[in-house]
Formats: C-alpha cells, structure tokens, sequence
C-alpha cells in the first residue's frame, strides 16, 4: 500500500472493518490467535483424549468446557502440555476480556482463576468443585455472598472448611465486589462480554479480537473545521468501497479521507525541492487546497457542477462533497463522477512538468468519461457483476454516445 515506504495511517486503523474507518487489512497476530482459539470446539469434541488426561494431571480433574471458559494463569500449564494445545489454550485464554459488569464477574470461574489468588497461588479444590462450586454464581443470591451456613448446607460441606470459604470470599478482587453491589440499571442490564468461545468461527473470532479505535483523520479534518458526524464518517467510510471495483481508486480516496494524501505539502517535508504552497493562491497546497480550494480546482468543479446538473442531478460545490462525497444513497453516480474528476486532477498534476503547466480543463476529463465507463464495466464483468453494473450505469448510455 506505501510501496515500501513508512506507513501514514496506523496500523490499528487499517485492521478494522470498512465501516469503522479500515481496509480490513490483516492483522497477522490476531489471525493466528484466532485460528488457534476455533480449536476451541475440537477439544470439547474429544473427551478421552490424551490431551484431556494430561491437562487434568497438569491442572486438576476440570471440566473442559469449564477450563475453556475460566481466566487461567497460563503460567500454570506445564511443557507436558504438546506445545501446538498449549498454544491453543494461551489463545483462548488471551481472549478472555477483564470484568466489566455484574454478568462478567458472576461467570467467573472460581478455580485456577489468575485473579482469585491466596498467598499469590490460584485455587482449586477438587471436591468443592466436584460437588457443583463452579463459578462466581454458584455462591451468590440476589447480588449477596451466601454465608457459609447456606454454602454449607448448598454444596454439603463441614464446619472445618469455613475458614477455606471465607479466604475464597477474601480472595475475589475489590473491583468485583463493587460491581456486584452496583445498583446502575445499565450495569444489571448489560450483557456478558466474554461469549461461549465454542460456538463461534475462526473468522468471527478474528474480528472479536480486532479493537476499535478512533481515525485520527477524524481530528485533522475537525482542525480544518471539518466537522461530521459518526453516522456521516460511517457512511463516507463504507462509500470508498461501493463506488468503484477499481482497487487503485479504492486507495486513492481513502488516503484522501484520512488526510494522508501526497499533496505538495506533505512532500514538501521530505523533498525540498518542492514547494508546499500554491503558486497561484500564495495557500498551502494540502489536500484541501488541491482538491477544493485553488483556483484552477474552483474552475474545474464549476464546469462539473453544470454538466451534472445538466445529465443527472443538481449538485452543490461544498467541500465535503468533493472530498468525501455527497452523502445520499440517490447521488451513486454523482459520487462515481466526483472520485473520477478529483483522479483526473490528481493525474493531471502529476503528469505537469511544473506547477504552472498544470492547467486541468474540464473538456479532458469528459472525453476520458468513455474510457472509464470501459475500464469499470471490465472489472465488473472480471468478477461476475455485469448485472450489477447494468443497473448502476443504466442511465450513463446518453454519455457514452
């Protein structure tokens, strides 16, 4: 994408789904833990497996689906464990999310939980587990602890393991405590956010373990006076990859979205033969000023705004419609038509000898209007979507002739 050069948008953005600002670029640590955790599912499948012997020689005699789901100090697996199940057991455990809500800390699992400690050990006691103390849950009632004489009477204990119930007690962190007193209704209404591992597809973990982060091209553009909302940022984001099946028109606008495009001034930083201000209007000459603001884009998009008008819809020349597009599911091919033209600027700079040869005129870029009605329509038709392009460009024939 930056054709060996360092990258200009970070890599936590560029993961992410179209929606939320990525290129659904993959990121290689988060896939291989995926992959590993899917196993998941097989291991349940395989009950009198060696594997299940060893663990409970290693751990103790716990359920797998139990284990699956319990936080376990990872440190605890020894090297008789096949290194490749190791590896699939640290995955699934690293997917395992720190409580957050009254349902997250009553799923917790007691046993061997590396949150639950005493004398910096975490606990398991085989036959309190045996006879149903499982989790969290197990020993409350109505957001309570249950005193030891309910626990006795629950789980058949006798009076000489009160002091043992009570340390459990001790031992669950503070934090917990709080949230299980909490009285916010959103608190008791949300939902746990570690879900049954076992029931899901390598590819859905995947995209579990991808986090969301906020595009810093939100805050340059807010610094510009930019200002849009997250529903409009949604919509632009998801807009770049509807428009064209052209995967070199797909980058060029998203670097134009997240304000990394090469404009004067950015090269300017590592060239200083190139001057980062406008010859003409004495501006920077950022992606801003390129696309909208100087004068020869002001002409150009003058022209284009009457032959829009003209063949399909009346359209605005404000800035956010040029950069990012015009934001209504009814302007498709407004917005086909306005990535093309911003190409055409860009090309046509980039193919001037000097910044005061470059003169784009808007009579060029309608003759080159056949030819990329062409080039669309064969990538279409290269991926089975000729239908899909008939539709879209059923009403562009009048251009074409």
């Amino acid at each position: 994408m930056w054709n060996g050069k360092p990258s200009r948008i970070k890599h936590n953005t560029i993961i992410m789904q179209y929606e939320d600002g990525g290129i659904k670029f993959p990121d290689i640590h988060e896939f291989f833990v995926a992959q590993k955790a899917a196993w998941a599912k097989r291991l349940l499948e395989m009950p009198n497996s060696l594997l299940k012997t060893i663990i409970q020689e290693t751990l103790g005699n716990i359920n797998m689906k139990d284990l699956l789901n319990s936080s376990i100090d990872c440190t605890q697996m020894t090297n008789d464990i096949p290194l490749f199940y190791k590896q699939v057991l640290v995955s699934i455990f690293e997917l395992r999310k720190y409580p957050q809500n009254i349902e997250d800390v009553k799923e917790e699992v007691i046993w061997l939980n590396k949150h639950i400690k005493i004398n910096n050990a975490s606990l398991w006691y085989e036959q309190w587990y045996l006879k149903g103390m499982v989790c969290i849950e197990d020993i409350m009632n109505n957001n309570r602890f249950l005193t030891f004489n309910e626990v006795k009477e629950k789980f058949s204990l006798c009076n000489k393991q009160a002091f043992k119930y009570m340390s459990i007690i001790d031992a669950i962190p503070r934090e917990w405590k709080l949230i299980l007193k909490s009285l916010d209704q959103q608190q008791i209404l949300q939902r746990s956010q570690n879900k049954d591992i076992t029931k899901f597809k390598s590819k859905e973990i995947y995209w579990n373990c991808i986090k969301k982060t906020t595009p810093t091209c939100k805050m340059s553009w807010n610094k510009m006076d930019i200002s849009l909302t997250d529903s409009e940022w949604k919509y632009i984001y998801t807009l770049i990859h509807k428009l064209t099946q052209n995967c070199k028109l797909k980058e060029f606008q998203y670097k134009i979205v997240n304000n990394v495009y090469a404009s004067n001034s950015v090269v300017a930083k590592f060239d200083k033969s190139i001057d980062p201000k406008c010859n003409l209007c004495n501006k920077t000459n950022n992606t801003y000023h390129f696309f909208y603001e100087c004068k020869k884009a002001k002409q150009f998009w003058t022209e284009f705004q009457n032959w829009i008008g003209r063949v399909f819809h009346p359209f605005e020349i404000v800035d956010k419609n040029i950069l990012f597009g015009i934001i209504d599911d009814k302007m498709y091919l407004c917005n086909f038509f306005i990535l093309h033209a911003k190409w055409f600027l860009h090309t046509e700079h980039k193919n001037s000898k000097s910044e005061i040869q470059y003169k784009p005129k808007f009579i060029q870029f309608l003759m080159c209007i056949k030819h990329i009605l062409n080039v669309e329509k064969q990538l279409y038709i290269k991926k089975n979507k000729l239908s899909e392009y008939n539709e879209l460009f059923a009403c562009v024939e009048q251009i074409e002739n």
